[in-house]
């Protein structure tokens, strides 16, 4: 064979070896989009079907559903991402009602109640009309499977009758100390050393902290870093489209919500041992109080996971807010300082 001949020979199956070796690490990828594809064309049809054409539906709120499954969870994912979650909410009360409107997040349809009367429903209800729930992305991400089918109702009578002595008065005495130190220690360590901080993220650094602290008594930073990590990963699955394929966010989310609870048990279990032993009857926190009360350890595990979820971005958001506050208004700030 001629050189040349040879020449070109060699590198045409360079480049199809190339190509094959690009085509296969494309092939993950591949799969994945035909698998969405499908799903999607399926979720199409059984959505048309079950929404009988599309039509409107009579005696529910004005609103639409978005795409099927998926609902308006992008909408909202992107408004939260550009700071202005808010913005979800207006545009739909401008455009359907200023009270209600439907809607459909993290695959469950829903109605969004606005206002001081929509509070004043939800709030004065005493369970009448509506019950506490956990969507089913968040059962499967971060609930134990054996455990998620528990009655909404039962699950949040329960929640009522632990909290009140958590969060009595003389408990509250008790915690403040505990409290502060950790407020100037976690100040000292992650914000006097610099010029500039980030204030959201050292704030969830310090209410995770805080809630493990109170919680289940671990004080250990290690310890601490081993829920927390999982927990960031979890929680930012939660607002992502509930899609559980490889290499999605709330894939990440189901995996990390799995390790979470194997730490969590194993923890309970620990100090379910330490109780047995000593024959403890004073709970030195809420664990401690579950387990002198005979929850399981699976149901004090969905407990905590429960607790954290709504201790964390809440607390933390607040303190963001006040501290932005404060830096507008150095002034308030002064008058602050000089209280103290």
């Amino acid at each position: 064979m001629h050189p040349f001949s040879i020449s070109v020979f060699i590198a045409t199956n360079m480049k199809l070896a190339a190509a094959m070796d690009a085509f296969d690490s494309l092939m993950p990828y591949l799969l994945h989009l035909v698998l969405l594809y499908v799903s999607a064309g399926l979720f199409y049809f059984l959505y048309k079907y079950k929404s009988g054409g599309g039509g409107p539906t009579p005696n529910l709120p004005p609103g639409k559903k978005g795409l099927p499954y998926i609902g308006e969870t992008l909408d909202f994912v992107l408004a939260s991402r550009r700071g202005t979650p808010e913005k979800f909410v207006t545009d739909r009360t401008t455009k359907y009602s200023p009270d209600v409107f439907r809607t459909s997040l993290l695959g469950e349809d829903m109605a969004v109640f606005c206002g001081s009367a929509g509070n004043k429903f939800l709030f004065s209800g005493q369970n009448k009309y509506v019950t506490s729930w956990w969507p089913d992305s968040i059962k499967k991400a971060l609930m134990d499977p054996s455990s998620v089918d528990n009655s909404s109702k039962e699950e949040s009578t329960k929640l009522r009758a632990y909290l009140p002595p958590f969060l009595k008065p003389e408990s509250l005495q008790h915690f403040i100390p505990v409290m502060d130190i950790m407020a100037k220690e976690h100040l000292n360590q992650h914000w006097s050393p610099y010029n500039e901080v980030q204030v959201f993220p050292l704030s969830k650094k310090y209410t995770f902290a805080l809630a493990c602290r109170l919680f289940m008594s671990v004080t250990d930073n290690d310890e601490i870093e081993n829920f927390a990590k999982p927990f960031a990963l979890a929680t930012a699955g939660l607002m992502s489209v509930p899609i559980d394929l490889p290499g999605t966010t709330f894939n990440r989310a189901v995996k990390a919500g799995r390790l979470i609870r194997q730490r969590l048990l194993a923890l309970i279990t620990q100090k379910k041992n330490e109780i047995l032993e000593k024959g403890k009857t004073v709970a030195s926190d809420l664990v401690d109080s579950m387990l002198i009360d005979g929850m399981t350890e699976v149901e004090i595990g969905n407990k905590i996971v429960g607790f954290f979820i709504a201790s964390h971005d809440t607390t933390s958001t607040a303190i963001t807010f006040i501290v932005s506050y404060l830096s507008d208004y150095p002034e308030v700030y002064n008058r602050v300082l000089e209280g103290t």
